[in-house]
C-alpha cells in the first residue's frame, strides 16, 4: 500500500509512514485491499530518459563553464606575459678583457649583444606610451606614403620594425655602452672598473616605452693573464744635471745614446724650474708614439722600458743666502773694508775738507733682507751695513767748532753660496745713501745767510730704517742687528 500523504510505499499493517511519519487510517487499508487507487493526487514519477537528459544537460553546462574559465585563464596568462615588465640584468652581458704585456697592458670590454637579442628578442615589446611616441617620431622622418604604410602596423609595431630588419631588443642593445677606467699601462693584479654610460633620461625612456626594467651597476675587474716582457733601463743612457742659482735652479737631461730603442722615447720632468738644493724632481719616460703605447717597443725591439720614472735630488746649485747667520766673518770683513773705503772716498770728494773732517765711522750692525717665497724680485737679498759717522765742523776765523753724528749705510746685494760653501758677491756693486740732511752752524756767512753743510745719510735711525727696511717688507723678510 501507499502513504496517503507522501505516496511512499509502506508495508501492510504499518501504523505510520516510515518516510513522512503520517498516521495510516483504516480507509487507507480498505483502499489498498480493494485494489482502488489512492484518492489523493500522487506525485508524478520522472521519466528515466528525462532524468538522463537533464543530467546530461547539467554536465554539459558544467563542462562549458569550466571551458570558458580555462580559455579566459589562458588569455589572461598570454596577456600577462606579453605586457609584463622584464627585469634585465645588463651586467650579465659584459666581459672585461685584458691584452698586451705586464706593466703595459690594456683593458677593454665587450657587450654580448647577440646573446642579449637572443634572450629578449621575442620578449621586449612597446608599451602604449612607446607606440604613441614611435608613431609621432615616424611622422617627422617618413614620407606620406611611407607613413600610411606604417599606420597599417600601428597596432603591431614589432611587425613595423621587422620591415626595417629591426626589433625592440636590438634598439636596446644598440644603446648599450660603457667605459673602463685606468685602462692602459696595466700590470697583473691592478684593479679596473667598468662603468655603464647610460644616462638617467635614457634609462627612464627605455623603461617607459618598453616593457623592461633595467638593472646594472659598476663592475670591478682585476688584471690577469698578461705575459711578462723583457725590459731595459731607459735611464742608463741619461745624464741629469742642475744649473742656475737656487731658488731658481733648472733641471736638464742629456741623452747619451740616440739610437735604437732610445730614439722612440720621450722624457719629461715633473718640475723643471724654480729649484733649490735638496728638492726632488721626477723624470718620466714614455713612448714617442703615445704616452701609454709601450707595445711599440715589444713589437719593434722585443722589450719595454722599465722603470718608467726615476727621482733625482737637486744638488750642486749655487744659492742666494736667506739668513744673516749665513754671512761668515770673512765676507763681513770684506764688505766692511769696502764700505769704509767708499765712505772715505765720499768724504774726500764731497766735503770741504778745510771745514768738515771725517773723524770716525763705526759699524753698528746690519739690516738683512731676503726675498719672500713666491715673489719674483730682481734682487734676491740685501746686506745693509750701517755706520754711525762722526764728523767735525770748524770755522777758525769765526772761532766755531762743533762735532756732529749721523747714520750712513753701504748695501751689497745678491749674495750667494757656492756649491763648496763659500760666499760669492760683486764687491764693487753696492749702493750708498742718496738722501741727505743739512747741518746749520748759525754763523753768518756775510751774504744774508749762515754757514750750512749737507751730508749724505740720516740724522736718525728711524728715518734710515724706513728707507732701508719698511718700504721693502711687502716682498722681503728682514733681520736687524743694528744696536741703535
Amino acid at each position: 500500500m501507499f502513504c496517503a500523504k507522501c505516496g511512499n510505499q509502506i508495508e501492510d499493517g504499518a501504523a505510520f509512514c516510515p518516510k513522512c511519519g503520517a498516521k495510516i487510517s483504516g480507509s487507507d487499508y480498505a483502499n489498498a485491499a480493494s485494489g482502488q487507487p489512492w484518492n489523493q493526487a500522487q506525485p508524478a514519477q520522472p521519466d528515466f530518459m528525462d532524468k538522463i537528459e537533464k543530467e546530461s544537460a547539467k554536465q554539459r553546462n558544467t563542462i562549458i563553464g569550466i571551458g570558458v574559465v580555462a580559455v579566459l585563464a589562458v588569455i589572461a596568462v598570454v596577456f600577462f606575459f606579453s605586457v609584463r615588465k622584464h627585469t634585465i640584468n645588463l651586467n650579465k652581458y659584459v666581459e672585461i678583457t685584458y691584452s698586451g704585456y705586464n706593466t703595459c697592458g690594456t683593458a677593454s670590454y665587450t657587450i654580448d649583444k647577440d646573446k642579449f637579442n637572443k634572450d629578449f628578442g621575442s620578449k621586449i615589446k612597446f608599451t602604449k606610451s612607446g607606440k604613441k611616441s614611435l608613431m609621432k617620431d615616424l611622422e617627422g622622418v617618413l614620407s606620406d606614403s611611407e607613413l600610411d604604410q606604417a599606420k597599417k602596423y600601428a597596432g603591431n609595431l614589432d611587425k613595423l620594425l621587422e620591415q626595417f630588419g629591426y626589433t625592440p631588443a636590438q634598439m636596446v642593445s644598440e644603446s648599450l655602452y660603457g667605459s673602463v677606467d685606468n685602462n692602459r699601462g696595466l700590470s697583473n693584479g691592478d684593479k679596473v672598473t667598468f662603468t655603464w654610460n647610460i644616462s638617467d633620461s635614457d634609462k627612464e625612456q627605455m623603461e617607459k616605452y618598453l616593457n623592461i626594467k633595467l638593472k646594472y651597476s659598476d663592475i670591478d675587474g682585476k688584471v690577469k693573464g698578461l705575459e711578462d716582457a723583457t725590459t731595459f733601463d731607459p735611464f742608463e743612457g741619461i745624464t741629469v744635471s742642475f744649473t742656475g742659482i737656487a731658488p731658481d735652479g733648472r733641471a736638464e737631461y742629456t741623452l747619451n745614446s740616440s739610437g735604437g730603442e732610445y730614439s722612440a722615447l720621450s722624457y719629461n720632468f715633473d718640475k723643471r724650474d724654480g729649484l733649490s738644493n735638496g728638492d726632488e724632481v721626477t723624470l718620466s719616460v714614455s713612448s714617442s708614439y703615445g704616452s701609454d703605447n709601450m707595445d711599440y717597443f715589444v713589437e719593434n725591439y722585443g722589450k719595454i722600458p722599465s722603470p718608467t720614472e726615476k727621482t733625482y735630488t737637486v744638488e750642486g746649485l749655487s744659492s742666494y743666502i736667506t739668513a744673516m747667520s749665513e754671512l761668515d766673518q770673512d765676507t763681513l770683513a770684506k764688505m766692511n773694508a769696502q764700505a769704509q773705503d767708499a765712505l772715505k772716498a765720499y768724504a774726500a770728494q764731497s766735503w770741504n775738507n778745510e771745514v768738515v773732517k771725517l773723524l770716525s765711522a763705526d759699524y753698528i750692525g746690519a739690516y738683512f733682507l731676503a726675498e719672500k717665497p713666491g715673489t719674483e724680485m730682481y734682487d734676491k737679498n740685501y746686506v745693509n751695513l750701517v755706520y754711525k759717522v762722526n764728523a767735525s765742523v770748524s770755522i777758525p776765523e769765526e772761532g766755531y767748532y762743533n762735532e756732529i753724528s749721523f747714520y750712513y749705510f753701504t748695501r751689497f746685494k745678491n749674495v750667494m753660496k757656492l756649491d763648496d760653501g763659500t760666499l760669492s758677491f760683486d764687491l764693487n756693486n753696492y749702493d750708498t745713501p742718496s738722501d741727505s740732511f743739512s747741518f746749520d752752524t748759525g754763523i753768518n756767512d756775510g751774504w744774508w745767510g749762515t754757514y750750512s753743510y749737507s751730508f749724505r745719510g740720516y740724522d736718525n735711525t728711524d728715518t734710515m730704517f724706513n728707507k732701508l727696511v719698511t718700504q721693502y717688507v711687502e716682498n722681503y723678510s728682514y733681520e736687524s742687528t743694528v744696536a741703535e
